[in-house]
């Protein structure tokens, strides 16, 4: 019965990526790639976009060719390029929910039906674990790799959970270890597994994950290179993310903890006291978060891994208080529904102000609308908005010309070769009129204000102009 809930999360993941179409820079790389491997040779790695922009480090094309491979039947049809973007974020979607579908169904198995469906009903009324899976991040692609190591260790398949476990520690995100390292740990110390069928599939699986990622990066970077281990030393070695911003050791238990998985946090640590079992899931999870905050740079992505541990003790929650017959039964059930509701209510409003957050997107798709679609045209998008939504599906229109030249927007005459700018208002202010004309405002989300005299009002959504599109002037 609780397999027909994956048809609500499904749709649920479809609303979200037609609501929120855009990506902000962390994403840029995957999906700016999977794009250039459908439309340009293989051979020809000059045309690709992370030559000519690479980043701060590398990062693995092994999941983009999972992603492209997907689109050889479809991309024959030639649909536009937007509606391509949608149908790549459903497959990386879809992927996830499938992963997350064999996690469930060990969870059915050891804890009942029951459970697995309020585990699937918490998730449905969440925002951020739908709203991640189909956003091309490598947090993504390794969630799918996550949630199949959930799945051998419940299902107590060593093959699965190691395999699983290197792919996505020397592929996707090497701080996995801390997470899926503690699975592996713990079914040898319960003798779930044998050492030496984890010691034989951690060789396999390790000789085929670091060699795949070598060769394959290796050729598309046009270098040796092994991107995992560079972001690893980048990050956790020289502790460069730090630039990017800091946050409080406890910032993921008292902030993003809260706001990603909202009800399912009390009634998690209340399954405790009604299933010792739900600790077996709880650990891993609390100690991972506990591990990286050590980290001082800290996102809530970074951490969206242990939704599926923390949703599956909070169904076994639900479930048992779903039994409970006396009055205070009918008080908790009451409350759980209603708290369900509460989360359903925010998740919506967390979309809302996600909707607003992608300007440069809005942007793009904007001047293709105002544009003319003949003729040659030459566009320069600024840094700012290449990092919240401009990418290369959508470019329309293939007489135009696309430039993301960087440290360029301060010299008036190198503006003048463009007949369209996407930029920031105080950058435009340096040659208003003088080049260019101002032709539309795109405003996006700037916070949130709270009446700290007035707490029990709601809290007022702050949306400010982020970007300007601006028109060369004739004859300049």
């Amino acid at each position: 019965m609780y397999k027909s809930w994956f048809v609500l999360l499904a749709w649920i993941c479809v609303i979200y990526i037609y609501v929120c179409p855009y990506n902000k820079v962390e994403e840029s790389f995957n999906i700016q790639a999977v794009h250039d491997l459908i439309f340009y040779s293989w051979s020809d790695l000059e045309a690709f976009d992370h030559l000519e922009f690479p980043g701060v480090v590398p990062r693995s094309f092994i999941g983009p060719l999972i992603l492209w491979a997907q689109t050889i039947l479809v991309s024959q049809f030639h649909i536009p390029k937007p509606y391509l973007q949608y149908y790549v974020r459903c497959m990386l979607g879809f992927g996830n929910l499938l992963a997350l579908y064999l996690y469930v169904s060990g969870i059915a198995k050891h804890f009942g039906n029951n459970t697995a469906i309020w585990m699937l009903i918490i998730t449905a009324c969440q925002f951020h674990y739908l709203f991640y899976i189909s956003r091309t991040l490598p947090n993504s692609f390794a969630l799918v790799l996550c949630q199949l190591a959930f799945s051998g260790w419940i299902y107590g398949n060593s093959v699965l959970l190691v395999i699983s476990t290197l792919f996505c520690v020397l592929v996707f995100r090497g701080e996995l270890v801390l997470l899926l390292g503690v699975l592996i740990l713990y079914t040898l110390v319960t003798k779930q597994m044998e050492l030496r069928n984890v010691l034989k599939w951690s060789f396999v699986g390790g000789i085929i994950a670091i060699t795949s990622t070598i060769l394959i990066d290796s050729y598309f970077w046009d270098r040796w290179v092994w991107p995992e281990g560079e972001v690893l030393w980048y990050n956790t070695v020289l502790n460069k993310s730090s630039q990017w911003g800091t946050s409080p050791f406890l910032w993921y238990f008292y902030s993003a903890l809260p706001r990603m998985i909202l009800i399912a946090l009390p009634l998690s640590i209340l399954s405790c006291y009604y299933d010792i079992r739900c600790i077996k899931l709880l650990f891993p999870a609390l100690l991972f978060i506990f591990l990286f905050s050590f980290l001082p740079h800290k996102e809530l992505r970074f951490i969206i891994y242990t939704v599926p541990l923390f949703n599956a003790a909070a169904g076994r929650a639900v479930d048992y208080i779903q039994n409970i017959k006396e009055t205070t039964g009918l008080i908790m059930r009451i409350t759980c529904i209603g708290s369900l509701l509460i989360s359903f209510v925010i998740s919506i409003c967390f979309l809302y102000v996600s909707k607003h957050n992608y300007p440069g997107g809005v942007a793009f798709s904007r001047l293709h609308d105002m544009g003319p679609g003949k003729g040659e045209v030459r566009v320069h998008i600024s840094v700012e908005a290449a990092q919240t939504g401009v990418n290369r599906f959508g470019e329309l229109h293939d007489n135009w010309v696309y430039s993301k030249a960087e440290d360029s927007e301060e010299d008036t005459d190198f503006m003048k070769q463009f007949s369209w700018i996407i930029t920031t208002e105080d950058k435009f202010v340096k040659y208003r009129n003088m080049t260019h004309t101002l032709e539309e405002k795109i405003d996006g989300y700037d916070g949130i204000y709270w009446n700290r005299r007035t707490p029990f009002i709601l809290p007022k959504i702050i949306f400010n102009t982020k970007l300007v599109i601006a028109k060369r002037i004739p004859h300049i």
